[in-house]
């Protein structure tokens, strides 16, 4: 394997875009999971994404669903309006990234989500994104504005971003938000705009795994830029590698599944919305 050092002495120009998806796969969300499939195949033999597997380590759905029914500030409301100031600023992080202006209104933010289409009209989809208000445009500035003044400040050579990690050889799929050059050496990095959590170190593990694997360059640093909306500015965390808890937790995922299989999806019924008792 060979690490960016290398590519340099061998002349290889080192630029955005070099590292680009080797199989076009596209995702699709189902009761909150995502799951990965490769583009015009069967999509019923996906792979779960890394945030899927790292998902089963969290609170059981007993327990979520005990918060929600006694009004706690665990709500689906809460829940939805994090997860899509979050979805929101990586997809204009994204368009930085490109080198593409980003303008702050309703229409633009919206068009820059990716669209989530389900692959055979079959599977139910996560909810639409809620409708952006003052309070979320104000906290996705902030996290944009982090991110910018961190860039100015460390002057990363960005290489890939929301790069799509998938191979059909290994058992899990995922997206790098951020592959870049920092002093000289290769970095994967996740953006954040929540808080920091211990199993983040897994999630960059398991992307670094997958990205060595597939592109056989060495990912000399993993780690998360932290850009939530509470901060002043944005901070790099480092993470140690970690790949045999990783795959202990993946292990736990996949036992948990149906005795260690993936689960199958069938189509929803097709219930009427009138109903008559017929005498």
């Amino acid at each position: 394997m060979e690490n960016i050092r290398d590519l340099v002495s061998k002349g290889v120009e080192i630029e955005f875009g070099m590292f680009s998806p080797k199989i076009l796969a596209d995702k699709y969300e189902v009761y909150g999971h995502r799951w990965y499939y490769e583009r015009d195949t069967d999509y019923l033999n996906p792979r779960p994404s890394v945030t899927t597997i790292l998902n089963a380590q969290a609170p059981a759905l007993s327990f979520k669903t005990w918060l929600r029914h006694n009004e706690t500030w665990y709500t689906d409301e809460f829940s939805q309006y994090t997860r899509e100031v979050g979805n929101y600023a990586h997809a204009l992080c994204m368009h930085l990234n490109y080198g593409l202006e980003v303008e702050f209104n309703q229409s633009f933010i919206e068009r820059s989500l990716p669209t989530k289409e389900d692959p055979n009209g079959e599977i139910p989809l996560s909810n639409e994104p809620i409708p952006l208000d003052d309070k979320m445009v104000i906290d996705i500035k902030k996290c944009i504005n982090n991110y910018i003044k961190w860039v100015s400040s460390e002057k990363p050579q960005i290489l890939a971003s929301e790069l799509t990690l998938y191979a059909p050889a290994l058992s899990w799929a995922g997206q790098a938000d951020l592959v870049c050059v920092i002093d000289g050496e290769l970095w994967l990095i996740d953006i954040k705009t929540g808080s920091p959590r211990k199993r983040h170190r897994h999630q960059v593990t398991l992307y670094k795994k997958l990205f060595e694997y597939i592109y056989q360059v060495e990912i000399d640093h993993i780690g998360c830029l932290h850009i939530n909306s509470k901060r002043k500015s944005a901070k790099l965390e480092e993470y140690q590698y970690g790949p045999v808890e990783a795959d202990h937790i993946y292990g736990t995922y996949v036992a948990c599944l149906n005795d260690g299989d993936f689960p199958s999806f069938k189509k929803p019924l097709n219930l009427p919305n009138y109903f008559k008792l017929e005498k």
